[in-house]
């Protein structure tokens, strides 16, 4: 199994080294400040095209760079010889990067525009009173459906079962719209028998409308896993109950904190507005949706109100160690094999700083297993050098659903936004088809740029695709 083309390899590593030869070797001052952007060799590595970047944006400073990195070449190519172990060293030419400085200056302009929209957004969530507002809508609502987004994993599962609970106990007549079924291993909680004995949403037509819809765990109406198509008319008021960073606002009421654990976190504020904070049933769903988002509560997205909620199912009865031994033996025989042949497939970048694995329906015969490959994932970072973990799992030929987990230094949710999927920073997912290695090697160009450029800045960042 290719990774990455041997001419793709051998621009990263001509990039990285010339990158040090001017920072430690090179003392001609006009090349003092210069960032090497990208590199790009031929085909048969005889020519590499190095692109550079300097702050001094002036035609005559830039002709005086390149003339300062030509006359150094021919250093830079003699070391490249010695430090790559190169027997025929391609032959340098060095190119202003033009489009780098634009990307730039775009690219941190757009940053811009999208922070002031979401301080916007954060402001006008907090002066609306959102939470009275949602309480008020579930209270007067009498016809109220449930969502949540494709995919569905253990936050939105007890989002949805801790709804459908709630909704009941207020005597509501309520309608699951959740076209994905929830995963088999999450039957063990309360009210997990709602999920067949709720009217199914096919037995209402786009003309029976409902009062208001709960849309939890769903950046956007896009992700949500609507069983009727891409018609909202019918839903009602949108109350949008939501954690993620790039949410797009969508609701009518939007209830949207993208520093909560989770959706669940935010749930619980209606729940227990409702005098059910402390209903036992309802209670372990919302732990399990806390539990399983915050990996057990040890991610960095465990906050200081999870932990009271938590403390206060525990009080209100919630048995945490029946849900965390069957969180922890959520394997049957047939997953377990599974989950066997996709370790097996482990592989890295040189650096093992991109972690990456496999499962295929190839796999999936020969284990008999069709099931949720929910925190599969999470073993690629059980690398210690692993800054991104990778999950390619085949859905068809040519066709692969890709989960990412990442800590930190590359947001995970910007990256699977590239590709048409999203998610949060550390953990975040998307869809993408072409041939395995295609696939595989962009992922990890862009990755691997992202990696060089977050060692020279102070957060996260995702390298330009192009």
């Amino acid at each position: 199994m290719q990774s990455y083309n041997r001419s793709d390899r051998v621009a990263h590593q001509i990039q990285r080294e010339v990158s040090e030869l001017l920072l430690r070797k090179v003392k001609d001052p006009r090349v003092q400040f210069v960032t090497i952007t990208r590199v790009l060799t031929s085909p048969d590595l005889r020519q590499a095209r190095v692109f550079f970047s300097t702050p001094r944006m002036s035609e005559d400073m830039d002709k005086d760079v390149l003339e300062g990195l030509e006359s150094a070449a021919g250093f830079i190519r003699s070391s490249l010889g010695k430090r790559l172990s190169m027997r025929r060293v391609p032959e340098i030419e060095f190119k202003l990067d033009v489009q780098y400085e634009q990307a730039l200056k775009v690219s941190d302009t757009i940053a811009m525009i999208e922070r002031e929209k979401q301080e916007k957004r954060e402001r006008e969530s907090k002066e609306e009173n959102a939470l009275e507002r949602a309480v008020a809508a579930v209270r007067n609502c009498r016809r109220i459906g449930v969502v949540s987004h494709v995919d569905p994993d253990g936050d939105s599962t007890g989002c949805i079962i801790a709804s459908l609970l709630l909704l009941k106990a207020l005597d509501k007549e309520v309608i699951l719209l959740q076209e994905q079924a929830i995963p088999k291993m999450y039957e063990f909680l309360p009210g997990f028998s709602l999920l067949k004995t709720e009217l199914p949403s096919s037995a209402f037509s786009e003309q029976d409308d409902l009062d208001c819809t709960l849309v939890l765990d769903c950046p956007s109406l896009e992700r949500a896993s609507w069983s009727r198509g891409d018609s909202y008319k019918s839903a009602g008021t949108l109350i949008n109950i939501d954690h993620h960073k790039d949410n797009s606002y969508f609701g009518r009421i939007n209830l949207v904190d993208g520093s909560a654990s989770s959706a669940a976190e935010i749930l619980y504020g209606i729940i227990d507005a409702m005098d059910l904070g402390d209903d036992a049933s309802i209670g372990a769903n919302i732990y399990t949706a806390m539990f399983t988002d915050t990996g057990s509560f040890s991610y960095s997205n465990t906050t200081p109100e999870s932990l009271r909620i938590a403390a206060r199912l525990v009080e209100a009865g919630v048995d945490v160690s029946y849900l965390a031994r069957n969180l922890r033996s959520d394997f049957t025989m047939k997953r377990l094999a599974f989950l066997g042949r996709v370790l097996s497939t482990v592989q890295s970048n040189e650096d093992n700083s991109i972690v990456w694995l496999l499962g295929t329906e190839a796999m999936r015969r020969e284990t008999g297993f069709w099931g949720s490959t929910e925190q599969f994932a999470n073993h690629a970072m059980r690398i210690r050098e692993a800054q991104v973990g990778m999950l390619f799992l085949e859905e068809e030929s040519g066709k692969y659903k890709v989960s990412i987990r990442s800590r930190g230094l590359i947001d995970a949710g910007q990256l699977a936004a590239g590709y048409g999927g999203g998610g949060h920073a550390k953990a975040a997912g998307c869809r993408i088809n072409g041939s395995f290695d295609e696939v595989l090697s962009g992922m990890v160009r862009t990755i691997e740029l992202g990696l060089e450029e977050a060692a020279g800045s102070n957060g996260p960042v995702l390298a330009d695709r192009s």
